[in-house]
């Protein structure tokens, strides 16, 4: 009976060794392995704080141009409303040019009623903004 319990003894310690060696071979292959994932995992995530960084810095600098198309948008709109008015003012005379070769003088009279001068007003302001815009470009 002792024979058999050493026998048993013998073969639970060479399973056991050979769990052992197949753990040791295991860790042997993986360890280096694992190392090297992380140091790319890591490395991925370094550059990805650097690009975070980096978009970080170009939204700052982009504000004040955000703002400035902010304030020009606004000053904008109410010369897009006098170019609006006028292209609506013009419209019935552009209709009348049709009836212009039988008798000018519905012609005539609808271009005296344009007002030039909120059109000219309407163009200065539009340029003033559009130097503006090609300053930001500058």
């Amino acid at each position: 009976m002792e024979a058999k319990h050493y026998r048993v003894s013998k073969i639970i310690l060479a399973v056991l060794i050979a769990i052992l060696a197949v753990f040791i071979v295991v860790a042997i292959i993986l360890v280096p392995k694992v190392v090297t994932v992380l140091d790319s995992v890591n490395t991925v995530l370094v550059e990805a704080d650097e690009a975070v960084e980096d978009i970080n810095e170009a939204m700052a600098e982009l504000q004040p141009v955000i703002s400035e198309i902010k304030t020009i948008s606004t000053e904008i709109e109410p010369i897009i409303s006098d170019v609006k008015t006028a292209v609506s003012d013009l419209t019935p005379i552009i209709d009348d040019v049709g009836d212009a070769v039988e008798n000018l003088d519905p012609v005539i009279k609808g271009i005296s009623e344009i007002d030039f001068q909120a059109l000219d007003d309407s163009i200065k302001g539009l340029s003033a903004i559009l130097n503006g815009i090609a300053s930001l470009f500058k």
